[in-house]
């Protein structure tokens, strides 16, 4: 089959012809994300990895082209990679602040507004280190911009890789063999950082030390590409058929039971093997260019795709529901498919054309400049009223109340009881926990009980923190434990002593679904208020088993908002919401709790 003279519809490439192997790639790597995304692969997310390869293989068979033929400048490259990268970016934070003001609740709209900043300037991989630090968090299935992480790490490495080549030329050395030893060494170091445990699991996943030698493999093919040939086609037809196989299980059979980082390597090792077989062999006019040509035609489209389905998917679960059945998930499909096309025909392939306009080029620079300006400043001032566009009466939310850190400020104020006990005849509570403690605390506080309680908190941050403490837990009455980690609490071994005394209550887990934007956007129906949610057979089991493992010494979360039905009730009796993230409480979730447990026993404790 001829390949279309067109570039590369990645934004990395600079080659003159399509490559139908890596189309076929690129479409297996954004369908392994997809289905991940929607929920249907455990692994699915490593096709982004395939994409780290694919790009640093594309980027540096670009440069080195082109600086043999001496017509390579930092400066172009960095600001065509930038242009090809930039537009559909911008858009997509656009749409989404525009669909966020009308749809998102306050937290989660000043959330938006920060990753709106972030992806316009290609850095929310460092803010999703920062702040919410785990990929596979639930709360990242609502952000629509979450996933642009991926390009944050791609641009960055764009300032680095040229380097090399340039410094090979400028030392006048054999450039290919120059870079190929360079990336092999920074390959190398790149990986002993990803092995290391001297680095969290968020660093490692986010930052692009440690990504780098997954772009650096692609990079060390483009640079010994030349000098590999083998008349042998047949034996390598089947080296890539079982590489293949190995890499299409790992994406999609969860089954398989290795660790994470191993299938990471595996899927990066096996595209880079798979990038030099498609290039030796080059499958030309045959049946198997046939066979591929069909999915690589979405491979054409993988970036349009990979902007658009975060995006959309993770308005439906915001807006409409988060459990799909097979009809919602073809929906789901087909949309993704139309816009990804409507993107790639109108902004993409326009892109790649006028690569050689500097008049079109200067019109969509200042373009994308105006349209960062007005997305950047349009977040920023959101961002600083703490995403409040409206008034939101079921948090106690008003436009003419507005401040920085306002919506965890009231969980927070548990960190202000981190005090020793003094000489009062008030009964003395210690609670340890962490933002769940913190809870427990506004609970007590707003209780009725209150005057009679003097209370006194440790943050966990370890055992032998804990233990420092012994005076605290000695000095106190009762001793509240409580963790949003279950198994925190049942691996309390540092305050094992006081439970033998008696002493120490268990606090329960607590949740209200995944999200209250669904709750939100029903806000205009009449039985808004009435709503509830259902939780997860596996929360309740593990509440049940708490329960069991401490008895009188356990306080319940879940059983006294739970509807008779078995759901859980997300409005308080003045329809406030419970809690504003479906985790901590509201001020008036704390009243709520407060006002429906019995807290008399305290204080006679």
């Amino acid at each position: 089959m001829k390949q279309k003279e067109i570039s590369l519809n990645n934004p990395i490439s600079g080659l003159s012809k399509r490559s139908l192997e890596l189309d076929f790639l690129k479409a297996l790597a954004i369908v392994s994300v997809i289905f991940y995304h929607i929920g249907f692969q455990q692994f699915g997310y490593l096709g982004v990895d395939i994409f780290f390869v694919i790009n640093g293989f594309l980027v540096v068979g670009s440069i080195l082209k082109n600086i043999e033929e001496s017509r390579f400048s930092y400066v172009k490259f960095l600001f065509d990679r930038l242009l090809r990268l930039w537009p559909i970016v911008l858009i997509a934070t656009a749409v989404c602040m525009l669909i966020g003001f009308w749809c998102m609740l306050p937290d989660d709209y000043e959330n938006l507004a920060q990753s709106a900043i972030a992806s316009n300037f290609f850095a929310t991989n460092v803010l999703s280190c920062i702040t919410t630090k785990d990929y596979w968090n639930v709360a990242n299935e609502f952000k629509p911009l979450m996933h642009t992480w991926y390009l944050g790490i791609l641009v960055q490495s764009y300032f680095i890789i040229p380097i090399i080549p340039i410094i090979s030329k400028k030392v006048k050395i054999n450039c290919r063999l120059f870079c190929g030893i360079a990336f092999s060494v920074l390959a190398l170091i790149s990986l002993v950082l990803y092995l290391s445990p001297a680095f969290s699991d968020s660093e490692k996943f986010y930052y692009l030390p440690f990504r780098f030698f997954e772009i650096a493999l692609g990079a060390i093919i483009a640079c010994f590409i030349d000098r590999i040939k083998s008349k042998n086609k047949a034996i390598l037809y089947v080296g890539q058929l079982i590489i293949l196989f190995v890499i299409i299980s790992i994406l999609f059979v969860p089954a398989i039971s290795l660790s994470a980082s191993f299938k990471l390597l595996t899927v990066c090792f096996g595209t880079a093997l798979l990038v030099l077989l498609f290039n030796v062999t080059n499958c030309g006019n045959t049946i198997y260019s046939r066979i591929i040509s069909i999915p690589a035609e979405i491979g054409k489209c993988s970036f349009s795709i990979f902007i658009w389905h975060q995006v959309i998917i993770a308005f439906i679960r915001y807006t409409l529901k988060t459990d799909f059945s097979i009809t919602d998930i073809l929906i789901y499909l087909f949309v993704v498919a139309v816009i990804s096309f409507v993107s790639y025909r109108f902004i993409e392939k326009p892109l790649s054309a006028i690569k050689k306009s500097k008049s079109k080029k200067i019109i969509v620079t200042v373009l994308c400049i105006l349209c960062c300006i007005i997305t950047s400043f349009g977040a920023l001032y959101v961002y600083l009223n703490a995403g409040v566009v409206r008034d939101v009466p079921e948090l106690d939310i008003s436009k003419d109340n507005v401040h920085r850190n306002m919506h965890a400020e009231y969980c927070d104020r548990g960190y202000s009881y981190d005090n020793d006990f003094t000489t009062t005849d008030k009964v003395k509570v210690l609670v340890i926990g962490d933002s769940f403690g913190r809870d427990w605390i506004n609970i007590l506080l707003e209780s009725e009980i209150s005057d009679k309680l003097e209370i006194s908190y440790i943050y966990p941050y370890n055992e032998d923190y804990v233990l420092s403490k012994s005076a605290r837990l000695d000095e106190a009455d009762l001793i509240f434990r409580a963790s949003s980690n279950s198994s925190n609490l049942e691996n309390s071994q540092s305050i094992e002593k006081w439970y033998d005394q008696g002493k120490v209550y268990v606090i329960g887990n607590k949740r209200f679904g995944e999200c209250n934007g669904i709750i939100y956007n029903k806000r205009n129906t009449a039985d808004y208020f009435s709503q509830s949610i259902k939780l997860d057979d596996e929360f309740i089991q593990i509440n049940e088993k708490l329960k069991s493992a401490y008895g009188d010494h356990f306080i319940d979360m879940i059983t006294p908002v739970m509807n008779e039905d078995g759901t859980i009730r997300v409005f308080s009796s003045d329809n406030r919401f419970i809690s504003q993230d479906c985790l901590h409480l509201t001020k008036a979730g704390a009243q709520y709790y407060a006002s429906i447990l019995d807290l008399s026993w305290i204080p006679e404790k």
